[in-house]
């Protein structure tokens, strides 16, 4: 991948730890800007907002500014602080919008395989603004217009994993779940992988979903490498089949599904995606705020 072009803002701290840092890229054109939040991958165990990020230019370019986000990381914490850190960034960037010219009612998510499970967690969950605190920034939605994912993770518990793919990985996310080996088969488990699984918290009222694939629509085979199985586009079907019987739009694609169209090309279709659905109204819904 190209080298990313320097962000406008580097390292600004939206919290207390000291992952609590995001980069900030703003859109010359359009003033204020949609915004599109990136959320890095790495299994919840490393990555970092520097890398596997898309070319903020595709965003700028369509006068949509973009903000990448670190997040605190296994073992340090579990479930569900990353997510935590994640809507912080988002009611961070929301309260200071003004300073930096961005429209605080048009925000997408998106990210890239453990980063875009959470884009798809927080885009999904009920608005996690708590709007009697102190802090005017815990004050500010969590709801946004859009969300999208490259290798996303739609779903995190290992028994639909298992009966999805027919298999699963042994002490799958023990260390994300903040349970033992021993805990995975018991009630208290069971609370955390449902809660932990995107597609567990969709409804009417979810945003509109773009996912993209790097793999093709393999068979699963007992030989399949657990790294194909985590990315593997049946994710995206699932989201799929699960958003439309809710009446909400879902986009799935994935390597070799449309003759002649590259990864890029997906890619670049995201981004149309995201001008429109940033380019309708009003992000917020007050039925879901219930």
């Amino acid at each position: 991948m190209s080298e990313v072009m320097k962000p406008d803002f580097q390292n600004i701290r939206y919290g207390s730890h000291e992952r609590n840092v995001l980069d900030l890229w703003l859109a010359e054109e359009v003033k204020p800007s949609p915004l599109v939040i990136w959320f890095h991958g790495g299994g919840y165990w490393f990555g970092d907002k520097t890398e596997g990020l898309p070319d903020p230019k595709l965003f700028l370019n369509a006068g949509i500014s973009f903000a990448s986000v670190n997040y605190r990381l296994c073992p340090h914490v579990s479930f569900p602080e990353p997510m935590l850190d994640g809507a912080r960034a988002i009611q961070y960037l929301r309260h200071h919008a003004n300073t930096w010219g961005l429209n605080p009612e048009k925000v997408a998510l998106a990210g890239n395989s453990a980063g875009g499970h959470m884009a798809l967690w927080l885009a999904f969950h009920m608005d996690l603004a708590d709007r009697s605190s102190a802090d005017p920034i815990a004050r500010q939605s969590t709801r946004v217009a859009a969300v999208g994912g490259e290798d996303a993770q739609t779903i995190f518990d290992p028994r639909e994993l298992k009966n999805v793919f027919g298999r699963v990985r042994e002490n799958f996310a023990v260390d994300f779940f903040g349970i033992t080996p021993e805990e995975m088969d018991t009630p208290k488990a069971y609370r955390i992988y449902e809660k932990a699984s995107p597609i567990r918290h969709v409804s009417k009222y979810a945003p509109p979903a773009f996912l993209i694939y790097s793999r093709e629509m393999a068979p699963i085979t007992d030989d399949m490498d657990w790294s194909f199985i985590i990315h593997h586009p049946l994710f995206g079907e699932c989201l799929k089949r699960k958003l439309e019987t809710l009446g909400v739009e879902c986009i799935s694609r994935y390597k070799g599904d449309i003759t002649g169209q590259s990864f890029a090309g997906h890619w670049n279709e995201m981004v149309r995606f995201f001008i429109s659905a940033l380019m309708k109204s009003n992000t917020f819904d007050p039925d879901f705020l219930a």
